[in-house]
């Protein structure tokens, strides 16, 4: 037995600490101490775990014996790699503790934390040690020096340079066997790892993170991950654009390892039975659900399973307005970040519903819904290659505005065009068409629901009244 130097890793949980635990442990000089404190700061907290008991007969109570013993305790190796989760240092030793051996702090992406630590158990923010970590960071740069941080993301993404380069700041040889371990339990393993190390485990190596394929959020198919919606509307025993709605969500299903889709007939057919028997013949909102393995309650299915044919969920309820028609609604504005999630840039309190812009800062649409405006008595609307929906709704308005003569300009609108409108109004199934009457707290035109606007919502009205597929009343539910 002889004195060994001490390596003390840092980290938050869920940030491939266990990982790089493994790592280490394939050095030939080299042991492993797996979270020493873990034992103490169940007793400190009274946190409770499925493990608690087992494992606080199994350490040792007295912290400073366990730091002199089994931190600083002579070895066989001369290296000793202590996984340290940041909150669970008692603070009565964190200073002694920092004083000695080599330190570095190992970070991950907080979101990649959070959805990996509730796979197991729902987090807190104690347990997510980031003031901890902090606390560790800032002592070590006033007592030592900064220690080396490293960063989990990057670990995946190219681990040889960034081992090579932890092993340089810890003033150690690289070893190229820390590059991979073998799967399964290992005999340091803490007495929780049959709960948190069933992930790494599997593992042999870093694996990179996966990434997912860039997918529009103009793309319809794809809006609703494993199960394909759409919506339509009943007006006085009629379906409006019934086949154009059906249409395409069988166009979408395609896109789905969906099989044996339901046909035209069938899919019209349990449409027709659920408005029957829910007595929604005059002003309804039909909602499908087309999802590809069986379900048995209206949302999104979790898996794609072949076990099963798709499952076609269709729900009504009456048809109230969404938005108020002879005030208008008033919008704010989102901008569409790289990842596709739109992120709220202005708010004005009163808002009903937002605009979103692309990149180029170039007025896309409103949630689910299309956009137009009026200048000087001409329409404009966002042009489909820019950035618009498929909606049926908008091919309708388009009709509806050559029927009337209007003259449509579809081309890219910023929003310094739509707040300086003379109009604005905003199409789709549910809302039909909605004027807009502020935007961002600019008044768009004189605050009131403009003529052109009236023109085309008492047309589309005309044509919800002329056309749509009439519901068989005797039809057999």
């Amino acid at each position: 037995m002889e004195d060994v130097e001490v390596i003390h890793a840092w980290s938050t949980p869920r940030s491939l600490s266990t990982s790089l635990m493994y790592s280490f442990a394939q050095r030939d000089d080299m042991e492993i101490v797996d979270e020493p404190f873990y034992a103490n700061f169940l007793i400190v907290t009274g946190v409770e775990r499925p493990y608690r008991d087992e494992l606080l007969s199994r350490t040792e109570p007295d912290v400073n014996k366990l730091v002199k013993e089994v931190i600083f305790g002579p070895g066989k190796k001369k290296y000793r790699y202590c996984k340290q989760i940041a909150y669970e240092c008692p603070h009565g030793i964190l200073s002694e503790l920092l004083k000695k051996g080599k330190h570095f702090i190992l970070i991950r992406n907080p979101i990649n934390i959070l959805s990996s630590f509730h796979k197991v158990s729902p987090a807190s923010f104690l347990e997510l040690g980031y003031p901890g970590l902090l606390a560790i960071y800032t002592e070590l740069s006033e007592l030592v020096a900064a220690p080396p941080v490293i960063n989990a993301e990057d670990l995946q993404n190219d681990p040889e340079a960034v081992l090579r380069g932890l092993c340089d700041d810890l003033g150690i040889p690289f070893q190229a066997s820390m590059l991979g371990w073998e799967a399964g339990s290992k005999e340091y393993d803490g007495v929780w790892a049959p709960w948190w190390y069933k992930g790494v485990h599997k593992s042999t190596c870093f694996m990179k993170p996966r990434k997912y394929p860039p997918v529009s959020v103009f793309d319809w198919v794809l809006r609703g991950g494993a199960v394909v919606l759409e919506g339509l509307c009943a007006y006085n025993g009629k379906v409006f654009k019934l086949d154009e709605h059906i249409d395409r969500i069988l166009y979408s299903a395609k896109a789905l390892p969906v099989n044996q889709v339901l046909g035209e007939e069938a899919i019209k057919d349990a449409i027709f039975k659920t408005l029957i028997s829910n007595g929604m013949l005059k002003s309804s909102c039909i909602k499908l659900a087309l999802i590809c393995c069986k379900k048995v309650t209206f949302g999104k299915c979790a898996s794609h399973d072949d076990l099963y044919n798709c499952t076609l969920i269709v729900a009504v309820e009456r048809k109230e307005p969404i938005y108020d028609k002879s005030a208008g609604m008033k919008l704010t504005t989102r901008a569409a970040m790289p990842n596709n999630s739109p992120n709220l840039d202005s708010d004005t309190g009163e808002a009903r519903d937002s605009i979103i812009m692309d990149k180029d800062g170039v007025s896309s649409k409103i949630n689910a819904t299309n956009i137009f405006m009026v200048k000087k008595g001409e329409v404009f609307a966002t042009n489909i290659a820019k950035s618009r929906l498929p909606s049926i709704t908008y091919i309708t308005v388009v009709e509806i505005i050559n029927k009337e003569k209007l003259t449509l300009h579809e081309q890219a609108i910023t929003l310094s065009e739509f707040h300086t409108a003379d109009e604005v109004w905003a199409t789709g199934t549910m809302g039909e068409i909605t004027p807009v009457v502020m935007m961002n707290g600019c008044v768009i035109g004189n605050g009131e629901v403009g003529p052109v606007t009236k023109r085309v919502i008492d047309a589309y009205k005309d044509l919800i009244e002329e056309s749509g597929v009439a519901i068989p009343v005797n039809h057999d539910a």
